[in-house]
């Protein structure tokens, strides 16, 4: 064999199979749809498409480059995909969102992860629109094979609006996240944030909306 045919196959990336397939598949966001979808395209017809019963399938056979290609495309569409949620909240105040909100937004978000955590901060940008709407751009760089088989590194973006309506003591808290950390990593900083305002005496009722959610129960977050 040529020296440089054994070059490129030494670069030959090895997928996971077997066992180690299995609690990677099972943590993804892959449904049942999507793994069925898989089994197909190698002639496997499942009446059962649970995940306990397309998982085992799935780690008896060998998955190729193309079905490793199909999930990954679907886990990213899954991830890429836009979640929104609202909270709302009494503002008693005359000051404005732009006066009571934390001067370094960003040391703020980076101190929520810790510095082994398989997720971090990589970018942080805080937009005043007006005096009383700031919104919060932030970039999650996730490194993590028991959360996705399919890449060691990943991006996802996810931001904070936090608005005041005119003429009203009504402040929303609206959030835009994408993977699952990107939700979890919103919800602390929404929670850090609220508890900034109620410090300074702005007086804040607890929200109105399951959108909003305090360090006490977060335990009851679903992905």
């Amino acid at each position: 064999m040529p020296d440089d045919a054994l070059e490129n196959e030494s670069h030959v990336p090895l997928l996971p199979f077997g066992e180690t397939l299995r609690p990677l598949i099972s943590s993804s966001s892959l449904s049942d749809t999507d793994l069925k979808f898989v089994l197909q395209k190698r002639g496997i017809f499942v009446g059962d498409s649970s995940k306990k019963n397309t998982i085992p399938k799935l780690v008896s056979i060998l998955p190729g480059p193309r079905e490793f290609d199909i999930l990954k495309n679907r886990q990213s569409d899954k991830e890429s995909s836009i979640k929104t949620s609202d909270a709302k909240t009494t503002w008693a105040s005359n000051r404005t969102i732009v006066q009571a909100i934390p001067d370094e937004v960003d040391d703020v978000a980076r101190e929520l992860l810790d510095e082994d955590s398989p997720i971090q901060l990589k970018d942080c940008s805080v937009q005043n629109v007006s005096n009383n709407e700031v919104v919060i751009n932030c970039t999650i760089k996730r490194q993590d094979w028991t959360k996705d088989v399919f890449s060691q590194t990943t991006h996802h973006e996810c931001k904070l609006t936090i608005k005041k309506e005119p003429n009203s003591d009504i402040v929303i808290y609206h959030t835009e996240t994408t993977a699952p950390e990107t939700k979890s990593f919103m919800t602390e900083l929404q929670t850090v944030i609220h508890n900034h305002f109620r410090q300074q005496e702005i007086y804040q009722k607890h929200p109105d909306t399951k959108g909003f959610c305090s360090p006490f129960c977060r335990k009851q977050i679903s992905f």
